[in-house]
């Protein structure tokens, strides 16, 4: 019978445990809510935040990409106009889009890589040497892309135009990327320089939507130019070490539309550069038909490029008289390595100006003759020469020693890496003193019997069982030849 007290009544055990029971249930219930929508919002803000699409997709950035593009086709129009009057042609040789322009996210990120041709400088006149290389582009390049009217009917193989991919290939510093320049200048088509950072992405299959957006944005520039600069970075071979998949469904995409070019309308070139060719997969190869070797410049490509550089600059007659000696001098540099040359010789009558000033004795700035070309080719080598003098000077010992900074001679102070030809390489005439006594070894071992081959150590191996011991075991007098070959490599080991 329940026990009132003060007019109420004492609750149950059960009724007391059920409450509790409820509290706890709705306890994990407004928790889990609170968590799934905690889950939900962050992934909805973080979204927001971090995807570049997202960022893109407002109007200010939609209309000034798009402002940005309608200016370029404008300009392109006017240019177009003005050539088609000075050639005498029929009409519009070049159809340039409308100058309203419809772009999706992703393309108005792409559109940051369309190069302005007002800022574009490089002409194939500034690019010394290369005569061969750059007659065969405007060929190749640059008529189809100003003049398509001509392969119209004419014949089946040039219905097409040009190429719908080429390659530049050569050693660093050659001209490759100034060869674009002027293509991008010249070519009176839309350049899209594509780089491996406006193309990868965190998000997955993000890298797959800017790849096409790339193509589809060059088709709707079109004629244009799609340059990849070391291609052989972004589109590689795909079997080989390191290869993920995201970069595999890139390179995959990139080709597929590619593929697809030579059944569209729109005039798109795939353009690329490297210095290492036979990195570029086998399948980005097949579809640039037209290779260039840019190799490095001769005699007188050399002289031309000096020439070119120094156009602007005041010299002394006898410095241009020395231009043909210091070709010769200059063998094997590349247009990059003389630029550098010529721009040291430059510094040497600024930095002779600037000591004079600072002594009170005037600061005007003389010629650059002969004598500073001499100096600058004594202090700027080509490409890898000053790198491999200094690693043969090593393996001489020639180098210099390395010791801790602010140290002294002795045992803080010494040498941080050990000095002379024998340091950090292979000792070959210890390596045959080796060879030749594990050979006595297997000699001291005994002859084979039973079709047992004998080990190292004097015992029959093959059926892991030798007849001569309780142990099963033969032994042969070979401690002799074993204390001779730790003689040998205690002596090799000491002498490092």
């Amino acid at each position: 019978m329940d026990i009132f007290s003060n007019g109420r009544q004492t609750p149950s055990p059960r009724s007391t445990k059920a409450k509790e029971l409820s509290e706890v249930a709705l306890s994990i219930a407004l928790s889990t809510g609170l968590a799934i929508g905690s889950t939900i919002f962050l992934r909805w803000y973080m979204k927001d935040l971090l995807d570049p699409m997202n960022r893109a997709g407002d109007g200010g950035g939609a209309s000034n990409a798009e402002g940005r593009l309608s200016a370029i086709l404008e300009q392109r129009r006017r240019d177009a106009e003005e050539r088609n009057g000075n050639d005498g042609g029929d009409g519009d040789a070049v159809t340039v889009p409308p100058a309203k322009l419809s772009l999706t996210p992703h393309e108005r990120q792409i559109s940051e890589q369309i190069a302005d041709p007002s800022t574009m400088t490089t002409k194939f006149a500034d690019i010394g040497g290369l005569d061969d290389v750059k007659a065969e582009l405007q060929d190749l390049v640059i008529l189809p892309l100003r003049r398509p009217d001509l392969f119209l009917g004419c014949s089946p193989l040039l219905t097409g135009g040009g190429p719908r991919g080429a390659l530049l290939y050569g050693p660093p510093g050659s001209g490759k990327t100034m060869l674009a320049r002027a293509l991008a200048a010249e070519g009176g088509a839309c350049f899209l320089e594509l780089r491996s950072s406006s193309v990868t992405s965190k998000w997955f299959g993000e890298s797959v939507r800017l790849v096409s957006a790339a193509f589809s944005l060059a088709g709707k520039m079109a004629p244009s130019v799609i340059f990849v600069d070391e291609i052989d970075a972004l589109l590689g071979a795909r079997g080989g070490d390191g290869v993920n998949e995201a970069s595999v469904h890139l390179k995959a995409e990139f080709l597929t539309l590619w593929d697809g070019l030579t059944t569209s309308d729109n005039m798109v070139m795939v353009l690329g550069a490297t210095n290492r060719p036979y990195d570029v997969d086998p399948a980005i190869l097949r579809r640039m038909p037209r290779t260039f070797h840019v190799s490095l410049p001769n005699k007188i490509s050399r002289e031309d490029i000096l020439r070119k550089l120094l156009e602007g600059q005041t010299t002394t007659r006898e410095a241009r008289q020395f231009l043909p000696e210091l070709a010769n001098l200059t063998e094997g540099y590349s247009g990059s390595d003389l630029r550098e040359l010529c721009r040291t010789a430059a510094m040497g009558p600024v930095s002779e100006a600037a000591r004079r000033a600072r002594g009170g004795a005037g600061n005007e700035v003389r010629p650059v003759n002969s004598t500073d070309l001499r100096a600058a080719q004594k202090r700027v080598k080509a490409t890898g020469v000053a790198a491999a003098d200094y690693e043969r000077d090593e393996e001489a010992g020639n180098g210099p020693q390395w010791r801790v900074p602010g140290g002294s001679e002795g045992a803080s102070g010494g040498p941080r890496r050990p000095q002379g030809p024998r340091a950090g390489n292979l000792d070959l005439q210890g390596l045959v003193q080796g060879l030749a006594m594990i050979q006595n070894l297997m000699d001291a071992g005994g002859p084979r019997s039973n079709g047992l081959h004998t080990g190292i150590n004097g015992h029959e191996r093959g059926n892991g069982h030798c007849p001569n011991d309780e142990n099963g075991a033969r032994h042969d007098n070979v401690d002799e030849p074993l204390d001779d070959l730790a003689e040998v490599i205690d002596e090799e080991s000491s002498s490092y």
